[in-house]
């Protein structure tokens, strides 16, 4: 039996330090975000050659890690091939270096890169603190929600842009606001006979991806089966940015970048027609399998933007 107070647990003779779950759930909480504004930034920037940016070195020891992903299969895990998510802290901190993507990321978060540096080696010096199994203290606590506050800024600038951006321009028909753009035209062309009852397709932009959004029908009440839409987005998962998903269910979003080349964008626009009426299912996400629905090319977002506090 398991003996708790507010800040060891016993499990039998072993006891456990508390705290050390809260950093490391902030913690992995923190660092996927982080991921996600550098993964951004590159495929806004630089499209379909994000990898070639890459510095050499980094780049050849992430393609042997993606040869070993194979051997993890039998844990039944979250197995993304996104290199992103391969790397190591240090490596992440690499990469907010690269001086191209900088004013992506200077837009998307308002960091700067003496402050996201400084604040990635911190956050590597406590990670690494709880990723060795050493017990914490209400001090490295304390030290810890400082450092958390600092990042979470940029971090909700990044959800006002990519999750709730109110400034996305909405494209709703073939008329002067998409004739000269051949993206939004070729959607609208091919959704002219669409049946708005049972399917309700909206087209947005906002200044570096496109975005095509399910909005919700009857019957009401559904969740997107996470496996099936990520399975169906599988031969364009290095096209696309992410696939959002409304917590509430009844709506998704595909969002790619523009940087994308034409042919890429009409796949994904004919995909996304081909499957969108397709995905859904009763089961709610904290009931489906984890290794698909905490996938990194997932990302949920609240019905209603949160109040910041």
């Amino acid at each position: 039996m398991v003996q708790v107070s507010d800040n060891i647990s016993f499990d039998g003779e072993m006891p456990f330090p508390e705290n050390n779950v809260v950093i490391y759930r902030e913690i992995y909480t923190i660092e996927q975000w982080l991921r996600r504004i550098i993964y951004a930034a590159m495929v806004a920037k630089h499209g379909k050659i994000w990898l070639d940016i890459i510095p050499h070195e980094l780049g050849n020891n992430l393609k042997s890690r993606l040869t070993n992903l194979q051997d993890r299969v039998y844990l039944d895990c979250e197995n993304s091939d996104n290199i992103i998510w391969l790397l190591t802290l240090g490596e992440l901190h690499q990469l907010f270096t690269l001086e191209s993507i900088w004013p992506v990321v200077n837009i998307l978060t308002g960091y700067n890169p003496n402050f996201i540096s400084s604040k990635i080696n911190e956050l590597r010096e406590i990670r690494n603190v709880i990723g060795h199994n050493r017990a914490v203290t209400h001090r490295t606590l304390t030290i810890w929600r400082g450092l958390s506050m600092s990042l979470r800024h940029g971090i909700e600038n990044f959800k006002s842009k990519l999750l709730y951006n109110e400034e996305n321009v909405i494209h709703l028909g073939v008329s002067k606001d998409v004739s000269e753009d051949s993206v939004a035209k070729n959607f609208h062309l091919k959704i002219r006979n669409n049946d708005w009852h049972k399917f309700q397709p909206v087209f947005s932009e906002s200044e570096y991806f496109y975005s095509l959004t399910h909005l919700p029908v009857e019957p009401f009440g559904r969740f997107v089966r996470v496996s099936s839409i990520l399975d169906a987005y599988l031969s364009l998962k290095h096209v696309i940015l992410a696939i959002l998903i409304n917590k509430s269910g009844d709506e998704f979003t595909i969002s790619w970048p523009k940087t994308a080349s034409v042919e890429r964008h009409h796949s994904v626009i004919d995909k996304f027609l081909e499957s969108a009426r397709e995905v859904w299912t009763t089961t709610d996400y904290i009931k489906q399998d984890p290794k698909f629905v905490c996938d990194p090319m997932i990302w949920f977002y609240e019905n209603r933007k949160p109040i910041e506090e």
